[in-house]
């Protein structure tokens, strides 16, 4: 019998391509848990649950009863996060409270796995990134704040569960065809010829999409839990290296069209990978992530 798995958040970026993955394996009956835009056939299965009403987060999490229940709901752009700190506390702290809570009242406890980000560090500690999963976590913003504090709370919960991180991550969106992560920014400037201007002192370590959600894959098979692990490219590069190897991979002129911004402070929240490694998963370098974005979309040179 396959196991029951509740995906909540799955019509955002990591959503589309881990229901896509899961789906497609068929060692599990998917339910994709959105929360107002619809993304699969009618085939498929759905369910409504916004976080912010504990009543319907209840209600769904009584009715599927999943084996595994995996969260990647969460306001994760930085800057309205800035702007909007309540309305984020809300998703992504008060959220996971319900979600928890509501999971913790079953009968049959699911494992339960929960989406994090490399802003719990704040990068400016001068540990020059690399970081651990048992490193001290100090966020610099207020998304990471937040989700520091939702992993504290499905940590220490009653629940099997797993904790992951990555970073900065790239590829395209499975299902609903958005142009808005970074590597969309930069193509989008290039074809237009204009300059993309860039920060040079984040550091960062920029994670292939379907690497990242066969990853989770590998950890439902290996049957790990009660873990924090990092999910991650496992080079470290800054954001403006990062752009000009996506403009390399266009074409060698375009190059001189990724320019630096304004000085910002230097900031690595890099993650270690090893405890991924050690368990038996591929490491992905930034290179062969790059080459397998460039044959995804299969673009012509510019």
């Amino acid at each position: 019998m396959r196991e029951k798995i509740f995906v909540v958040g799955a019509s955002g970026f990591i959503g589309q391509e881990l229901v896509y993955q899961l789906i497609n394996s068929r060692r599990y009956d998917v339910i994709a848990g959105i929360n107002s835009q619809s993304i699969l056939p009618k085939s498929k299965r759905e369910r409504r649950i916004d976080l912010t009403i504990e009543d319907e987060v209840n209600d769904s999490i009584h009715s599927e009863s999943p084996d595994i229940i995996i969260n990647l709901a969460a306001m994760s752009t930085i800057w309205k996060c800035e702007e909007n700190k309540d309305t984020a506390y809300r998703i992504n702290v008060k959220g996971v409270e319900y979600l928890v809570k509501a999971t913790e009242g079953l009968e049959q406890r699911p494992l339960f796995i929960h989406f994090s980000t490399d802003h719990v560090f704040n990068g400016f500690d001068g540990r020059n990134g690399s970081y651990r999963e048992e490193d001290s976590a100090e966020p610099g913003n207020h998304y990471g704040k937040t989700k520091l504090e939702s992993e504290g709370i499905v940590r220490n919960s009653s629940l099997d569960h797993l904790i992951i991180r990555t970073s900065l991550t790239f590829g395209e969106y499975r299902y609903l065809h958005r142009q808005d992560r970074l590597n969309h920014m930069i193509i989008r400037s290039l074809k237009n010829s204009e300059f993309f201007n860039i920060d040079k002192n984040s550091t960062i370590s920029p994670t292939c999409l379907e690497y990242l959600c066969r990853g989770i894959l590998f950890l439902l098979k290996k049957g790990v839990k009660n873990e924090t692990v990092h999910i991650a490219g496992s080079d470290a590069v800054t954001k403006f290296e990062f752009a000009k190897m996506i403009a390399r991979s266009l074409g060698d002129k375009y190059e001189s069209m990724i320019t630096v911004s304004k000085d910002t402070p230097i900031k690595n929240t890099s993650l270690n990978t090893e405890k991924m490694r050690n368990l038996g998963y591929h490491r992905m370098s930034i290179r062969k992530a790059l080459e397998y974005y460039r044959k995804s979309i299969n673009t012509d040179p510019i």
